[in-house]
């Protein structure tokens, strides 16, 4: 969906605000449009909901600060995927990934701990995942 297109000419002290999306649709699906103004803000919108959530007081302001980068950054790794958000490892190749034991053993015992429900709410559903998954695997090994 091209909302405008054209030659831009900008000179000294002009700005030009621009967006574009990347977006995959099923062939019965019809495109959705994107809100780039309102999804400029969700960024924002999670750091400042998180910074006032949990915070952790040491008398050592830098673990402080590590602690505050370390709920945004495992934060905004949770992606909404058929099966409902799940935690991905991210690095741009392993989006809505599950890696069993970085779930199980690293994330998820930290999130309750952040006071971010959607993170919790991830936490349940990976469970179930697994479960699914353990429950109805070969038991032939």
């Amino acid at each position: 969906m091209l909302h405008t297109s054209g030659t831009f000419y900008l000179h000294t002290g002009d700005t030009l605000d621009f967006s574009t999306s990347i977006a995959g649709y099923k062939p019965h699906e019809q495109p959705q449009p994107i809100d780039a103004a309102q999804e400029t803000l969700r960024p924002s919108e999670l750091v400042e909901q998180l910074s006032g959530q949990s915070p952790l007081e040491t008398p050592d302001p830098i673990v402080n600060a590590m602690f505050a980068f370390s709920k945004i950054r495992v934060s905004e790794s949770i992606y909404e995927t058929a099966g409902g958000p799940m935690h991905g490892p991210g690095d741009e190749s392993f989006y809505a990934a599950i890696w069993a034991n970085d779930q199980a053993e690293y994330i998820n015992p930290y999130f309750p701990f952040i006071g971010y429900d959607e993170a919790v709410y991830q936490c349940t559903k990976y469970v179930r995942h697994t479960a699914f998954f353990v429950l109805n695997s070969s038991n032939s090994r």
